[in-house]
């Protein structure tokens, strides 16, 4: 095997061994610990733009791909920094997915007024929620009569 096909296998599995750290189910950070639950009406939603990690990855991915064509001609590092870029911030974007998220502002009798930032949609003002907290906070529509 030639030393450039071993730094490109060596540069995809850095990013696949990246991208492999998050996987979807129930959170093992979550094992043997007290999930709590409790209800509050929503009494504000506001839309906001999450903070891109694109550009960052991107960035890594030309130091990556650079590095894997160093012993190369001009033009070859240049394409292995430029492709670097594509995997590196198109991994990262596929993983974040939209940058789309809301800031709900929540009213409950125990714990008052506070907001929970997410990017679960179709909460509208007046709704009541059950509060799941854990490592995460999950919200989820539920009876009014939860919230009386």
């Amino acid at each position: 095997m030639s030393k450039i096909l071993l730094k490109y296998i060596a540069a995809i599995t850095i990013l696949l061994a990246i991208s492999a750290c998050s996987s979807g189910g129930a959170s093992r950070e979550n094992l043997n610990r007290v999930i709590s639950q409790s209800y509050a009406k929503v009494t504000g939603v506001e839309s906001v733009q999450l903070e891109s990690e694109v550009g960052k990855r991107s960035a890594q991915g030309v130091l990556i791909g650079a590095l894997s064509n160093s012993d190369g001609s001009g033009d070859e590092i240049l394409i292995g920094a430029l492709v670097g870029a594509l995997i590196g911030g198109g991994v990262q974007k596929i993983e974040e997915g939209s940058n789309q998220a809301f800031y709900y502002q929540l009213q409950s009798a125990e714990q008052g007024e506070f907001k929970v930032l997410t990017k679960q949609t179709g909460l509208e003002v007046g709704d009541c929620v059950a509060v799941e907290k854990s490592e995460f906070t999950k919200l989820t529509k539920v009876k009014d009569e939860n919230c009386t």
